[in-house]
């Protein structure tokens, strides 16, 4: 017997710069649409976010150098607490609904990439390359992780040189230990209800090769649109995923 859905029927779109929303990122959310249909978009402007009151440091001083994706990290986490309901970057693409891990009171994944992992922990720089999945989230209301993240953020600062070091994956994994995440491309329940799916089930942009052998729900195509010269995405190939796995 199925459990009841903790997670509500609704997808949070964040859109804070103000210019018009690209054809890539309506494209996926067309997409999003279509396979939960059940759901209510609930979509975040410039304007909606400057209503927010009380904003950290972090958020206001990222926002002051446009540079929308980080001060999103901070908004992913403050509209699911206050809300509850999935988020998914702008750039990350459906293969088929993710109603099915309602059931659970936080929902995200495992972010492996090999070849990032095996570099970092031959260079005794950490563990980039494993960590938590940030750009697909789902959650109830109120979930004392999402208050661990916006705490964290409340107490951060953001010094943006050509890069930075405080990306979400390595947050959301760190904050995640105490309640057990581990360091492995595996399935996990960890603590208050958080489920985790291995990185074949949503993979970063490092695993579309693997599609083939896997059936995944989702892609992040890590587009990076935060860096000087963003990656854009690859339309060809998600138009082309998107008929292997009749979406549209």
């Amino acid at each position: 017997m199925r459990r009841s859905a903790m997670i509500p029927r609704k997808i949070h779109f964040i859109w804070i710069g103000g210019e018009a929303v690209t054809s890539e990122a309506a494209t996926f959310v067309l997409w999003w649409r279509r396979l939960m249909p059940d759901c209510q978009l609930v979509v975040w402007d410039k304007a909606r976010y400057e209503a927010i009151p009380g904003k950290p440091r972090y958020a206001l001083d990222a926002y002051a150098q446009r540079k929308w994706a980080f001060v999103c990290d901070w908004l992913r986490a403050y509209v699911l607490y206050k809300e509850g309901g999935w988020y998914f970057d702008s750039d990350v693409q459906l293969f088929r609904s993710a109603d099915y891990l309602s059931c659970h009171r936080f929902v995200s994944a495992v972010e492996f990439d090999r070849t990032q992992y095996e570099h970092h922990r031959q260079t005794g720089e950490g563990r980039l390359g494993m960590q938590m999945q940030a750009a697909f989230l789902g959650s109830e209301a109120g979930h004392p992780f999402l208050r661990d993240v916006l705490d964290f953020y409340q107490e951060a600062r953001f010094e943006f040189v050509g890069h930075e070091s405080l990306i979400s994956p390595v947050i959301y994994a760190t904050l995640a230990e105490r309640y057990g995440f581990r360091y492995e491309n595996a399935r996990q329940d960890l603590r208050e209800g958080m489920h985790l799916e291995p990185s074949e089930v949503v993979l970063p942009y490092a695993g579309w090769a693997n599609l083939a052998s896997s059936a995944p729900l989702a892609l992040h195509h890590c587009a990076h649109s935060w860096v000087d010269r963003p990656w854009g995405t690859n339309m060809r190939l998600a138009g082309m995923l998107a008929r292997k796995f009749g979406v549209e």
